[in-house]
């Protein structure tokens, strides 16, 4: 023990760790991205907004009330008593949290977010920690949203771009999925917003967590330090998926559901042999999933594993599936992997010369 003491005092002294109070230890570089974050939120929610002209609750309520209104003409979405308040608050707060699990409504409330802003002739941003969400997102949403890293402008080896000294330009930043976002991204986010800027965070802490250190998110809505809004219904629509109705059953400690709809998109298949499970995976993605639920094999589904090498890992059904569902004569070969004409392919690594 003492020697360990010892070892700790050095690397205190030596600024390779950070002694906070309460005997909580840092290295320096998170220390001071969450202390940075901190101040950032601090000063952020304490500066008022550039607009003056929806200071008001009921000036807001008002545009509320139309864009919600003109949405259930359009599209028939009627929005519930608190993804309306979701909205106004959205208006009204500098920084705004708007949380829920799956199906509870968090991307109808975005739209309803934006077209206020919108209404309200404001300029707003979109991103989102990765490209698949944020691809999503500008699907979904009807306008362009990037990650994070390309919001900001990321260039290694110099950094990001946009930063304190170089902020970023607009009214509002809307951020999707930000369970996954880590404390030192969040930390140059937030050094690169300006003070008279909104932010409004949306994400379900019970998914995907941030690969880097820090559950963000959660500790933000366990602080209360910013206002936060939870969506706590099932619509309609999302309450015949037996996907999001096992979701919300993990969280509260509750059995799984099989087969528990009319069409069940939720199954559990018991294969005890792992010499087996290849070619049953096969099965199901050329011919069974494809008859039942009529999708495209290549285009509509995804196989997840949870390593890379064995038997099931994802080089050899790569491979198997390659073969069963794409067996083209046009192919490259690099690496010891065939890529044939039509593959499906997955980006793993970004490339900031070709803007990927």
């Amino acid at each position: 023990m003492y020697a360990f003491t010892m070892t700790i005092d050095h690397l205190i002294v030596e600024g390779d760790i950070v002694c906070e109070p309460q005997d909580k230890f840092f290295l320096p570089a998170l220390c001071n991205s969450e202390k940075g974050t901190a101040n950032r939120i601090r000063k952020i929610q304490y500066t008022l907004s550039k607009e003056k002209a929806n200071e008001t609750e009921h000036d807001v309520e008002g545009v509320v009330s139309r864009v919600n209104q003109s949405a259930f003409e359009k599209t028939g979405i009627h929005y519930s008593s608190i993804q309306t308040e979701a909205i106004k608050q959205a208006v009204l707060c500098k920084m705004l949290i708007i949380t829920g699990g799956p199906g509870t409504g968090k991307i109808t409330t975005l739209l309803g977010i934006i077209s206020t802003f919108q209404a309200l002739n404001q300029n707003v941003l979109l991103a989102s920690p990765t490209g698949r969400t944020a691809k999503r997102m500008s699907e979904t949403c009807g306008m362009e949203a990037k990650t994070i890293h390309r919001l900001l402008n990321f260039k290694p080896p110099n950094g990001f771009e946009y930063n304190d000294t170089n902020p970023l330009t607009g009214d509002v930043v809307i951020l999707n999925e930000c369970s996954m976002i880590d404390i030192v991204l969040m930390n140059n986010l937030l050094k690169a917003v300006p003070d008279s800027m909104k932010v409004i965070f949306i994400g379900d802490i019970d998914q995907l967590l941030s690969v880097g250190p820090g559950k963000v998110l959660a500790d933000l809505i366990s602080s209360t330090a910013i206002k936060t809004i939870r969506l706590n219904s099932v619509f309609r629509q999302a309450s015949g998926s037996d996907i999001i109705r096992n979701a919300h059953r993990i969280n509260v400690g509750e059995p799984l559901i099989f087969n528990g709809s009319k069409n069940p998109d939720f199954f559990f298949i018991q294969q005890n042999d792992n010499d087996l499970i290849p070619k049953m995976i096969v099965d199901l993605c050329k011919h069974r999933l494809p008859q039942h639920n009529k999708v495209s094999p290549i285009s509509d589904i995804q196989v997840l594993c949870p390593m890379s090498r064995s038997t099931n890992g994802s080089l050899n059904l790569n491979a198997l599936l390659q073969q069963a569902l794409n067996p083209s004569d046009t192919l490259l070969k690099r690496g010891g992997i065939e890529y044939r004409l039509h593959d499906k392919v997955m980006q793993t690594r970004n490339n900031y010369d070709k803007n990927i």
